[in-house]
């Protein structure tokens, strides 16, 4: 990755992110699946606050119904 134009000691990074919705059962059931930080890439998300790192990869599922 190129250097940041305002950072040119820091690497820049992407993360990749999905999210998906999915309705059933006539509107009345919903679905949701949600992946964050899909490669895996460890980063820095903050030097405003000292060294924090960026979020890990994470997975979530869910579903509502509605009656």
């Amino acid at each position: 990755m190129p250097p940041s134009p305002l950072l040119p000691w820091c690497n820049v990074v992407c993360t990749l992110n999905l999210a998906a919705n999915q309705e059933l059962l006539q509107g009345k059931m919903q679905v949701h699946v949600a992946a964050k930080n899909l490669l895996g890439r460890e980063y820095i998300a903050d030097l405003s606050r000292g060294i924090l790192p960026g979020a890990p990869r994470q997975l979530q599922a869910g579903f509502s119904f509605h009656w």
